[in-house]
């Protein structure tokens, strides 16, 4: 066999397809039983590879089998979770059932104290209403003592007549006083003239006032714009008055006893007003005739005149209110008004002289 292939490797090929007896004869047979050979050899082969090639099928099959067995598997996973999932929401929900019905619970609650709160709001709207009665009692009590304090000035009016005897006693004593009062004036000459230089420094002081009047009045002009933001606070502060208006009854009968106690003041203020009267008639006398004897002087006498005719009017407040109590102050300031009022008359009678 050996020498046969050698032989077989060494012939050329062209030979295999001459037609030579020789090679018909001796050479065919064998090359018969190398194919016969060779087709053992492959079919040997075709088994083998048949084998492997089964013995992958089969290695194929097993993993197909594998990965469906995997992919059960996965399957039922991904089934366990999406259980689990619907378990998680599921509890999610009861949580959220829960906190449904702990609002309803508490929106029944609010309900409650709605009520309660309109039940409260109907109890200040009486109480108003009562106090808005009481408001107008007041009013009508103090329309009613506004109209006997009209009554009292006209009574004090008609007794203005009666005195007319009484003023002209008081004359010849102010006549008495007058001399006196001159003994004075030559005493106070001198110092009226210091009391020339406290006039310029009066006037000096009277500017600065006026430029801080003008910066009060340009203040109150921006408070008006302010007011504007006020307004808003205004509505906040009427929801708090159904609040306050509970406390204010009892402030409605303290004032209420205030004004009887006030009653009773007025009509004491009755025979007071009556002196007040009286000695403001005295002084507008007094200025009268002193005008008169100022007229026959010069100028610059006339100045010193006026500075005394000051100088005894402040003497003359000092010792009505010496003689008053502490509880007549509202009388002093009265009285302080009337001399304010003639004093003004006594300016404007200055400036004519001037």
């Amino acid at each position: 066999m050996k020498s046969f292939l050698i032989i077989h490797q060494v012939i050329p090929l062209s030979l295999k397809s001459i037609n030579h007896p020789l090679f018909n004869n001796r050479i065919n047979p064998i090359l018969r039983k190398f194919q016969i050979q060779q087709n053992l050899q492959q079919n040997s082969l075709l088994k083998e590879s048949l084998q492997k090639n089964q013995n992958f099928v089969e290695i194929i099959i097993k993993k197909i089998i594998r990965k469906t067995i995997n992919k059960k598997k996965q399957n039922q996973q991904i089934q366990n979770n999406q259980i689990h999932k619907v378990k998680h929401q599921l509890k999610k929900l009861l949580i959220q059932l829960n906190n449904y019905n702990n609002q309803n619970q508490l929106l029944m609650l609010y309900q409650l104290q709605l009520r309660n709160q309109q039940e409260t709001i109907k109890k200040y709207e009486k109480l108003s209403s009562e106090i808005v009665k009481l408001l107008e009692v007041k009013n009508e009590m103090l329309n009613k003592l506004r109209n006997e304090n009209a009554e009292m000035e006209n009574i004090i009016n008609q007794d203005k007549f009666k005195s007319v005897r009484q003023l002209d006693q008081e004359l010849k004593k102010e006549k008495d006083d007058k001399l006196k009062y001159q003994e004075l004036l030559t005493q106070k000459i001198e110092e009226n003239q210091n009391l020339v230089e406290e006039l310029k420094q009066f006037r000096q002081v009277l500017s600065k006032l006026r430029d801080e009047f003008e910066r009060f009045r340009n203040t109150h002009n921006q408070s008006n714009i302010t007011q504007s933001k006020i307004e808003v606070v205004d509505t906040l502060f009427y929801q708090e008055k159904l609040k306050i208006k509970v406390s204010t009854i009892n402030e409605l009968k303290l004032q209420n006893q205030q004004l009887q106690e006030e009653v009773d003041y007025f009509r004491s203020l009755s025979l007071q007003q009556k002196r007040f009267l009286k000695n403001t008639k005295r002084t507008q006398i007094f200025i009268e005739k002193y005008y008169l004897n100022t007229k026959q002087l010069n100028n610059e006498t006339k100045i010193y005149s006026i500075n005394n005719i000051l100088f005894i009017l402040f003497l003359y407040i000092n010792y009505r209110i010496y003689h008053y109590s502490e509880y007549q102050c509202d009388q002093i300031l009265e009285y302080c008004k009337l001399i304010n009022h003639t004093y003004i008359q006594f300016k404007k009678v200055t400036r004519q002289l001037l």
